[in-house]
């Protein structure tokens, strides 16, 4: 089961002057599930109402979220992708240690250049 999936980003009509535009948009959703959790707007039946408050108050709070770094994310991914072990090559130059036996001339195993990867970018 999916726990998390992209939405496009929630349409907002208006928002104060002066505020940056994610700050200006969050409001704006914070204020519609202000609305639906006073019973001043409703969206239908119960569920679909608290499934449309959350998703709104889920909006609002990505908005406002301070910046991910994706580059960390990539490296920490990459870092549990890879084989500790160092690589073994056979006679025709193949990776045994990590399966890439059919590696070309002047072709490094991906473990092997992920960690060079690695140690370039700091991580």
């Amino acid at each position: 089961m999916l726990t998390t999936i992209t939405l496009p980003r929630p349409h907002v009509p208006t928002g104060p002057q002066g505020v940056p535009e994610d700050h200006a948009d969050a409001d704006y959703l914070r204020a519609v599930v202000m609305k639906i959790d006073s019973g001043f707007t409703r969206v239908g039946g119960s569920g679909v109402t608290a499934m449309i408050r959350n998703l709104i108050a889920d909006a609002a709070e990505v908005l406002e979220a301070p910046p991910s770094t994706p580059g960390r994310d990539i490296q920490q991914l990459v870092r549990d992708l890879i084989d500790r072990d160092d690589c073994e090559f056979d006679h025709h130059g193949g990776c045994q240690a990590h399966g890439y036996l059919s590696l070309q001339p002047g072709e490094m195993c991906p473990h092997a250049e992920a960690k060079a990867w690695l140690a370039k970018v700091g991580a």
